[in-house]
């Protein structure tokens, strides 16, 4: 006989086996943090870093270029070094005034020596700081880079500097005339690369894989690696693990690429992180995780079993209410339920009942209650148009008959006539476009008998819109608009263009003008906005709120474009309804 398990201990041993899968996945997941720790905290902090020693350094090569350039573009800079007939004392002195007019920072630059026409000129004559050697000398001449990096120096005080040569260069005649070497206060460089906590690790200048350029222990600055592998990675930025004096630590290689691209330098950084200061919390944590998940997997039976015995009891009243729901058809629940968890699920199922009940009336009742609102809007929104024409188209009449006194009066009632027929149109909503564009040609009859030869209308209608249904009047507001508003403030006359076109299941609307244009404001449509608002657009706001009543949201007035000057476009947008 095939023994069967109660729901009670199924509950129970699944609950189990999900606690501890989880305690198991959450160890997995904090050893997986552990072991991927390193490149998140390379990625986001040193290399950060050492992007910033980048920056720094770069402005300080910068400041190179920068002082070269204020001591070339000095005329008197050229006269001194060729005057002929001062002493080279006398060449000295106006050297060392001229620098410092120039703004030679002081901090930064230990000496600024000038090799001109075998001469050479001193910014400090009395810092006891190492001449450049003759082949530095010539290897700068010879150097087609913005900057040539020489050997570290130090003078008697033990102040090391790092000389940077730089070619000078007789543009006019294109022949180099001298050598500028600027020695630069290796202290800036190191302050720039320490930026590394000491407890933590620290990071290192080289040029050309092996030569120190700047380091936090002084014996190194100057000196050549000879164990050099060690710090080589592929496809910088990178990092290895590597064992130095004996200690397990990370090395962090970084090209200054920005540097080398602009100088034509082969400078890199090079950090180097104890790796056991680095994971030394992590290898705690570690600990007390397994400690923790042991303690949690003996928990979880206990917790699973009694979680269990509270879930399967309200369920079992809730069976016995539904066997006698089926044998009643009604929903009753066990008079022997005793507990208040068993009432208070009856009462949440029987209450959830009545909601949804309750709801889909409130649904119905509601849409029935929108579609009404719906409808008044869209008669209320439309009997607003007839009246603002009407008085205008009144107010047209009575001028005429003051005025001109002549028979044009009948061409005007005609198509005012013409006008209300469609518009009105046995109080439909709906009209052809054909109908729409015959009301707008009866309306610009109108408009041209008030402003005689005042504009031209050019009509661009698809036939294949002509025979489809659109909203009635929502093209005369876009024509009033151009004829009021644009056109008849020109003094010259004016064009408007009306395109009617379709794509897909949509049809567009475009009323186009030449006339003197305005800025549109953003809120131009804003229902909010009140209808007498001193901005005006009354008429296209209402327009756009009816199409979006009736065709929906994506509907509507989707484009004005217009600038002072420039004429107007107005598009909107309805869907076909054949």
């Amino acid at each position: 006989m095939k023994t069967q398990i109660s729901l009670k201990n199924k509950i129970a041993i699944t609950l189990i086996i999900m606690l501890s899968s989880f305690t198991l996945i959450l160890l997995v997941i904090i050893h997986l943090t552990s072991s991927t720790a390193i490149q998140k905290f390379i990625y986001k902090d040193i290399y950060a870093k050492q992007a910033e020693i980048q920056n720094g350094i770069l402005m300080v090569l910068d400041e190179v270029n920068l002082l070269y350039s204020r001591m070339v573009l000095n005329d008197d800079f050229i006269q001194v070094l060729q005057n002929d007939r001062l002493s080279e004392e006398e060449k000295q002195i106006l050297y060392t005034d001229l620098m410092q007019r120039v703004g030679v920072n002081r901090e930064l630059f230990g000496d600024v020596i000038v090799y001109y026409q075998q001469s050479i000129y001193r910014f400090d004559p009395l810092k006891p700081v190492k001449m450049p050697e003759p082949q530095f000398i010539t290897e700068v001449i010879n150097s087609k880079l913005l900057l040539n990096q020489g050997e570290i120096v130090s003078d008697f005080q033990g102040n090391r500097y790092l000389p940077i040569g730089k070619r000078m260069v007789n543009f006019s005649l294109g022949n180099v005339t001298g050598v500028a070497t600027f020695y630069l206060n290796e202290n800036v460089l190191n302050d720039f690369s320490s930026s590394i906590s000491e407890d933590l690790g620290y990071s290192f200048v080289v040029a050309d894989d092996s030569y120190v350029l700047t380091h936090s222990n002084k014996k190194f600055i100057g000196a050549t690696i000879f164990d050099a592998e060690m710090f080589k990675l592929d496809n910088l930025p990178n990092y290895g693990i590597r064992y130095l004096n004996g200690e397990k630590s990370i090395i962090i290689v970084n090209d200054f690429a920005e540097i080398n691209k602009r100088y034509g330098l082969n400078w890199k950084i090079v950090s180097v992180i104890s790796y056991n200061t680095l994971f030394r919390d992590i290898f705690d944590l570690n600990k007390y995780i397994l400690r923790l998940g042991f303690v949690m997997a003996l928990a979880a039976a206990g917790i699973s079993v009694k979680i269990s015995a509270g879930i399967t009891k309200p369920i079992n009243y809730i069976i016995q209410g539904l066997r006698r729901f089926s044998q009643s058809g009604r929903k009753e629940i066990s008079k022997d339920r005793g507990q208040v968890l068993t009432d208070e699920l009856w009462e949440l199922e029987h209450t959830y009942d009545q909601m949804i009940d309750r709801i889909t009336r409130l649904i119905e009742k509601n849409k029935v209650e929108m579609e009404n609102q719906r409808k008044l809007e869209l008669y209320a929104l439309q009997v607003q148009i007839n009246p603002h024409f009407l008085y205008n188209t009144l107010d047209a009449i009575a001028w005429m008959a003051k005025i001109k006194k002549q028979k044009d009066i009948e061409q005007l009632v005609i198509a005012l006539a013409r006008f209300f027929r469609i518009s009105l149109h046995k109080g439909d909503k709906f009209i052809l476009v054909s109908e729409e564009i015959e009301l707008i040609k009866n309306f610009i009859k109108i408009e041209l008998i008030r402003f005689p030869n005042k504009f031209q209308v050019e009509y661009n209608v698809a036939d294949d819109v002509t025979t489809e249904k659109t909203l009635k009047l929502i093209l005369q507001p876009l024509v009033e608009n151009a004829i009021k508003h644009g056109i008849s403030q020109l003094n010259r006359p004016g064009q408007i263009i009306i395109n009617i076109f379709g794509h897909g299941e949509d049809i567009f609307f475009e009323v186009i003008d030449d006339g003197i244009g305005f800025d549109s404001p953003e809120n131009f449509l804003s229902t909010n906005k009140p209808l007498a608002s001193p901005e005006g657009g009354y008429g296209l706001r209402n327009v756009n709120e009816r199409i979006k009543l009736e065709y929906g949201a994506e509907c509507g007035i989707i484009a004005i474009e217009s600038k002072p000057g420039c004429g107007t476009r107005i598009r909107l947008k309805i869907r076909r309804r054949s």
